[in-house]
């Protein structure tokens, strides 16, 4: 199809340049020249269900579509409706809680869409690659209904590390003998219960947000619990 198009093209380079812009493939090419049908037809569909079906209904409609219509761009379909296909998700995020700041909260429903249309292809014996599909960037899918586990997500890494570094080389004798056995304890997958005694300022409240720290830091979720 370009070939008949494309005049004077002496490599593949050359074939998939359009107006000076190189696209990484050919298809990406025939679309940019618009040679290839668009995807009306199918975002009508997925604009009509949502009227009426629930967010996996569409979901599934969506692979549908992606496995036996003739879809000329998978990732630009996909982006059009990644809103309707996460709206579960973004129900269960901010139901009865404050809000995380918008882009957070997309990165979280983006992520949770993909991991649920990738499960959805894998079943079908396709993967998300196959379409040109990106991958879900942050963790698995049942995060999403948990206000405390996102939060915990969206700490700066480079950050924490700086704070917990500091925390650290102020940790007296006793504070670090504790912080010693607890971080092994965390970092070898031992699962212990640790009482820590102390009066009101021997440092308790330090020696937690130390630990919590250095555990966020090495990108793990770390929960404290208050228990009077």
């Amino acid at each position: 199809m370009l070939l008949h198009i494309c005049k004077g093209a002496k490599s593949y380079s050359d074939i998939r340049t359009v107006e000076g812009q190189l696209y990484p493939t050919f298809q990406a090419a025939c679309q940019a020249l618009g040679l290839l049908g668009d995807d009306r037809e199918w975002s009508s569909a997925m604009i009509d269900a949502a009227h009426w079906a629930l967010a996996y209904l569409l979901r599934e409609l969506f692979v549908t579509i992606l496995l036996f219509c003739d879809v000329s761009s998978p990732l630009a379909f996909f982006e059009e409706h990644i809103s309707i296909m996460g709206e579960d998700a973004t129900y269960h995020a901010t139901c009865g809680r404050s809000l995380l700041p918008a882009s957070s909260l997309m990165r979280h429903v983006r992520s949770y869409v993909i991991s649920e249309i990738d499960k959805l292809l894998t079943n079908a014996g396709y993967s998300l690659e196959h379409f040109n599909l990106p991958q879900p960037t942050l963790g698995s899918t049942p995060i999403y209904g948990n206000r405390l586990l996102m939060d915990e997500q969206e700490y700066d890494l480079n950050k924490i590390s700086v704070e917990a570094i500091e925390q650290l080389s102020r940790l007296n004798m006793n504070q670090r003998h504790v912080y010693d056995a607890i971080m092994h304890s965390v970092n070898n997958k031992i699962g212990h219960t640790f009482f820590v005694y102390g009066y009101g300022g021997t440092g308790k409240t330090f020696l937690w947000n130390t630990l919590l720290n250095n555990i966020r830091a090495q990108g793990k979720i770390a929960l404290e619990v208050l228990l009077e």
